[in-house]
């Protein structure tokens, strides 16, 4: 991929990311970061300063954790400060994650519809607000929980 992938699409005035441009919609500049962000804020709001709310924290210890579509890495970064124990991946089409991030955690570019090639299960995977970027669910929900 190399540099390739930071040479972003312009167009009417913001930009779009270049890995497989043209199958996510929306743009990948600040003010879209910071469109993501204030999602972040406003989902924490709802729930209560949690992160999620399914149960399984609660019943298994969690080592690897992988966040699809990670936009701007924000929960991600905020998951791997809350677990310190536990690998945490964030996977975007476009690369515009900060570089300092908790030592737990990394990002990578990468296509959650192409076929997974992850050489480990994840514990937890976390996805949100995805509406509109997947063109096969089952095929996601497959992969999930293979």
């Amino acid at each position: 991929m190399g540099s390739s992938i930071l040479k972003y699409r312009e167009e009417n005035g913001r930009t779009y990311h270049a890995y497989k441009d043209g199958n996510y919609l929306r743009p990948n500049d600040e003010l879209e970061k910071d469109r993501l962000d204030l999602q972040h804020h406003l989902f924490t709001l709802t729930f209560d300063g949690k992160l999620f709310i399914c149960p399984i924290a609660e019943k298994k210890q969690l080592h690897r954790v992988l966040d699809v579509g990670t936009g701007t890495g924000i929960w991600a970064i905020d998951f791997a400060d809350e677990h310190p124990e536990a690998e945490v991946l964030g996977v975007d089409l476009s690369p515009i994650q900060p570089r300092f991030v908790p030592p737990n955690l990394r990002f990578e570019v990468d296509d959650s519809e192409d076929t997974w090639t992850f050489s480990q299960k994840f514990d937890f995977i976390h996805s949100r607000a995805m509406e509109g970027t997947f063109t096969d669910w089952p095929r996601f929900f497959q992969q999930s929980f293979e």
